[in-house]
């Protein structure tokens, strides 16, 4: 099986280059981010606590991303 550029194995991988390299955000980052990727799909079902735990990891992984970019650019 050939990974497309585009495909769920392709993206898997990248997300754990982010997990496991010394990149621009912490691992908490990485894994809120994985986290809510992951409740993204689930939340597809409809189950109810799927959607809400998708919101609030998209939420504080929003935070995270945005405090971090803001640190950024004052340095």
């Amino acid at each position: 099986m050939v990974a497309r550029p585009g495909s769920s194995t392709s993206q898997g991988r990248r997300r754990l280059v982010v997990l496991k390299g010394k990149g621009l955000f912490s691992k908490t980052t990485a894994y809120l981010g994985l986290g809510t990727g992951i409740f993204g799909i689930l939340s597809a079902a409809g189950f109810f606590v799927t959607i809400i735990m998708n919101a609030v990891l998209a939420t504080v992984w929003l935070l995270f991303v945005g405090y971090r970019f803001c640190r950024l650019s004052q340095q």
